[in-house]
């Protein structure tokens, strides 16, 4: 029986990262539909519309005349560009996209790269902090519900 409870416990620990990993995916797959959709409005809007173009005045080549950056040569033609350097002199670790990817994983893991990041307020540290230890919470209940059925019909077919 020791060996069962052994088992169980890779299992149950297996469970959670796993419903963990299925609730993150469910709500990545609803972003990327609004965003599919968004899209699909932009490009209609694009063929709709006269499209003009201009040179850029770094590379010379061919640019729409909205254009923000050119996509050729990567400049920014309105000056924005020392805004986005300053976003970039932030380490790696403390990005956005990396602490997303970081929570999606091992989920309350990675609240330190949350507590850590400096350009983050205490009041979203904390409401981030206490949203991912709820889901990590009924995560976890979920979890262990599921694995005292699967005990249940263990017991049941024992019995047999």
């Amino acid at each position: 029986m020791k060996y069962f409870f052994g088992k169980l416990g890779i299992l149950i620990n297996m469970a959670f990262i796993s419903a963990w990993h299925l609730s993150v995916g469910h709500f990545i797959a609803l972003g990327n539909m609004r965003n599919v959709e968004k899209r699909q409005n932009n490009c209609s809007n694009v063929l709709q519309s006269e499209m003009t173009m201009k040179k850029c005045p770094f590379c010379a080549e061919e640019i729409q005349d909205a254009a923000i950056k050119c996509k050729h040569c990567g400049e920014f033609l309105d000056g924005s560009g020392q805004r986005r350097s300053a976003e970039e002199n932030i380490q790696w670790y403390f990005r956005t996209s990396v602490i997303v990817l970081a929570l999606a994983c091992v989920g309350p893991m990675a609240l330190p790269l949350i507590w850590w990041r400096p350009k983050t307020s205490k009041a979203w540290k904390i409401g981030l902090t206490v949203g991912i230890l709820v889901l990590s919470w009924v995560l976890f209940e979920a979890t262990m519900e599921a694995f005292r059925t699967i005990q249940e019909y263990y017991e049941i077919i024992e019995g047999l």
